[in-house]
This record gives C-alpha cells, structure tokens and sequence, in this order.
C-alpha cells in the first residue's frame, strides 16, 4: 500500500522538484513506520508490565518480565526518540503515549534488583557542568548569585518541560535535583517547583496503577534519595513557630506527592492548628498509598479524640481516586472497624461500602471481631458492597446449635445470603460438604432459589445453577 502511494505521490510531484523527492518521501515513510513499531512494542509489553509486579507471582516469573518488558520499552523509548527528533511538530501530540512508555521503563527500573539492567546516566541540572564552585561565603552577594542561580535553572527545567511535556520520569528527576540543591523556600519559585513535582508524581503513579493495577508503596525503596532530603527539609518548617511557615510546610509536604512525606503529614493531621491539619489531610489524600494508610492506623486507631476519624475521612477520600486505591485503602480501613470508638468504627464501615466490591477483603478481614454486633453490620456490609466473593466468610455462620453465641449470628447470615441472592449459591453449595453447615445451607438455598433439592444433593444444586445462574456471575 505504502509503495502505490510513494508512486502515486511521484506522479503528482512537478518534474523540476522530483529528483529530491524520493528520499523525502522515503524518509517520512521511515520515521513513520519508526513510530508504528515503537507502538507495537508498547502494547507487546502490557503484559510483561503487569506480571512484573503481580504479588501473586514468584520472584523469578516477575524478574522475567521486568526483563521482557524492559527490552520493549528501551527499544520503544528509542523509536519515539527518533521520531519527535525528526517531527518536533508532533510531540504534543505524542504526549501521552510517550509518557507511558518512559514511565513504564521508569518503574521497571525501580522494581529491579541492583545491577539488574544497565546503568542510566545521572541526571544532572541543567548548567551545574559550566558553574563555578560555590562561593566560600555566606554573605548577601553569594545569596544574590545563588538565587541567580536558582532562577537561570528553574528557567531552563521549564523550557525543557516545555519542548517535551511527556518525559515525565525525566522532569520529575529534574526538579528533585533542583528542590534538593536550592532547598532555600525563599527562593522565587520554589512553591511552584515542589507543586510541579507532585503533579509529576501523580503521573508518574497513574502509569504504574494503569499498567500494573497496583500500589506504587508496593515498590521496596521505592524513594529517591532526593525525595527523603526534600522530606526532611520540609519537616523542618513544620516545627517553624511562625503560624503561617507551619502551614505552608503542611502544604508543602502534601504537595510533593511523595511517600516519603506520609509519616510527618500523619504526624500533622492532629496538630493544634487547625489549618495546618486540614493541610495535612489534603495532602495525605493527595498523596495516598499504602504508606500513608499504614501511619494512620498505626499513630490514630486507638486514638481518643477527633483525629482517628479524621484519618478514617483521609483513607475514604484517597480511595476514591482510583481502583487501585480503594484495594490499597480497604484493609486499613478494616482495621479502623475494629477501633473501640463506635464512631470510628460506623464510619469506617461506612467508608468501605462505599468503595462496593473493591472493599471486600477489607470487609472479610474486619469480620473476625469478637464484637457480635458488630459482627452482624459487617455481614450486611458485604451484600450492601456486592461482594459476592465474601460469600464464604458470611455462610461460616450457618453453623448448627442453640444459644446467644450462635443464633443471632446465624439469623443474620440467613438475612445476609438471601440478599445476595443467587450469586452466593456457587459457595453455599460447596458448604453442602460441611457437616457443621450442611443443613442451613440448604435451608438458605431453597430460600434463595424456590427448590427443595434437599441437603445431600450438590449435584443437583449445581446443575440448577448452571442452568439458571445470570450472565454476570460466577
């Protein structure tokens, strides 16, 4: 096809341009099909991406595909390369695509072991090769050439960010390096630099998430040694006894979008002030993981007070932001369930519900209380987020017996599993072989299903359900 065009562009060509006419045409259709491979190549590493950092998988398989998916994308990076090298027109254009590739190569790179792959060249900021030493005093002409300085490379990371927006692994290195080197807040340009960071981050981990359907906080050393200075730096104003420093530090941490910031932020989310706690609240949505998640179980559970719902709001809100996220927050939310302040616990209850089927391990692990009211919303909880998957930890109550231990929790499985429906009879067929649930489960069954097939018939259960089962169930 590409041939009949290269013929029919000729014929159309004026014969005194003609002789320089092929190799520009061959040349563009070069580079295009440059770009087609570097896409084919992306969407051949989908798979290696995400078996890259499926927990579920040995260490070995997921080396393996980091390997597999690496060469992909080393190879793709360098056909998208080229091609922006030779369209800059069309870099804009190619933003996102770009942005997943590198990305991708980014984390494939952060989940390997030391001395995995190659190393990269160190990125540097831009002009530290041609600058002079700094200058040995402290007095206000070094400051003023050190916010020269501060200016001239700010100016030249943004002129870089402007001619190619999508090397985001590039660009977020870039201003770790300059926020770590001019740490100075006073600096013009220094909100905005660490505010760029973040959204930097951002995606930087929606990549990861699309990719992988994973936590980013699942990554060991997952941080730059950059991202743990900034961190500190930060801290340090939030000790500040200037009100509005303390706030602007909140702020700050939040806005970097890094992990490494979890454990002051959590500190911060029950400050005396209350701006700089609600800062801090925000930025720890902002931020989100499972890092954040753990520091506020571990600090505000079994906290008295108005801080532990305030924590159970910040891991309701961080959920919300993708399904990734309400996975990562489901368990820690769990554990919120079982704090021994009924308000935290409702609300916390309340928040996985609302997350629906994503909540269901959290929900699952919550049941183990001992609290048997408690107990009982949590099976409710499951039919209210529809998931079916919890089937078995709700059934686990059909036991058979008399008495306060046993009976109400039984009555409300009963109620549970008739409003799930017929997408708890897969599992409640399997407890047929129980002896301890055989006979409840049938008695829910025939409730379910309006059969009397009787306990000891499992067969017969199962060969209704296929018959009789809808299109989106198991």
């Amino acid at each position: 096809m590409r041939s009949l065009l290269l013929v029919a562009v000729l014929v159309l060509i004026p014969l005194h341009l003609a002789p320089a006419a092929p190799s520009a045409i061959a040349a563009a259709i070069t580079a295009d099909a440059g770009l087609d491979r570097a896409r084919a190549l992306v969407a051949e590493a989908k798979p290696y991406n995400q078996a890259s950092g499926d927990p579920d998988a040995s260490s070995s398989d997921r080396r393996k595909a980091r390997r597999a998916a690496h060469k992909l994308l080393k190879e793709a990076r360098s056909l998208y390369d080229a091609y922006m090298d030779a369209n800059p027109s069309r870099i804009e254009a190619l933003d996102a695509e770009y942005c997943e590739c590198v990305s991708m190569l980014y984390w494939i790179r952060k989940m390997a072991s030391m001395n995995e792959f190659d190393r990269e060249d160190e990125v540097t900021l831009p002009g530290d090769a041609e600058r002079p030493e700094e200058p040995a005093n402290t007095g206000p002409s070094a400051d003023r050439l050190r916010r020269e300085w501060a200016r001239e490379t700010l100016d030249a990371i943004r002129e870089e960010e402007r001619r190619n927006p999508g090397n985001v692994p590039r660009l977020h290195a870039l201003y770790e390096k300059y926020i770590t080197q001019f740490p100075d807040p006073s600096y013009p340009g220094f909100d905005d630099a660490v505010k760029r960071l973040g959204e930097l981050s951002e995606r930087l981990k929606t990549v990861f998430k699309e990719e992988v359907g994973e936590d980013p906080d699942a990554i060991k050393n997952v941080d730059s040694a950059e991202a743990e200075v900034i961190a500190r730096n930060l801290a340090k104003m939030l000790k500040s006894k200037e009100q509005a420093e303390r706030q602007r530090a909140a702020q700050l941490l939040g806005a970097t979008g890094s992990g490494a910031c979890a454990f002051d932020l959590c500190k911060a989310l029950n400050d005396r002030d209350a701006a700089v706690a609600k800062y801090a609240a925000d930025g720890l949505v902002a931020i989100g993981g499972t890092r954040v998640a753990y520091n506020l179980v571990k600090m505000y559970r079994d906290k008295k007070g108005a801080v532990a719902p305030r924590a159970v709001d910040v891991l309701a809100r961080a959920a919300e932001k993708s399904d990734v996220d309400r996975r990562a927050m489901a368990p820690y939310l769990a554990r919120f369930v079982l704090s021994n302040q009924d308000d935290v616990s409702n609300a916390a209850i309340d928040a996985l519900i609302a997350l629906g089927p994503a909540a269901g391990k959290g929900l699952v692990l919550a049941i183990g209380t001992k609290n048997v009211a408690k107990k009982k919303r949590l099976m409710w909880a499951i039919a209210e987020a529809r998931y079916y998957d919890g089937t078995k930890a709700v059934a686990n109550y059909l036991v058979q017996g008399d008495g306060p231990r046993v009976e109400p929790l039984r009555e409300s499985a009963i109620e549970t599993l008739e409003r799930m429906g017929i997408y708890a009879v897969p599992d409640l067929i399997d407890l047929l072989k129980s002896r301890k649930h055989r006979l409840w489960s049938a008695v829910v069954l025939q409730r379910i299903t309006g059969q009397r097939l009787g306990s000891n018939n499992a067969r017969q259960w199962r060969a209704w359900y296929e018959a009789n089962k809808p299109a989106d169930a198991r």
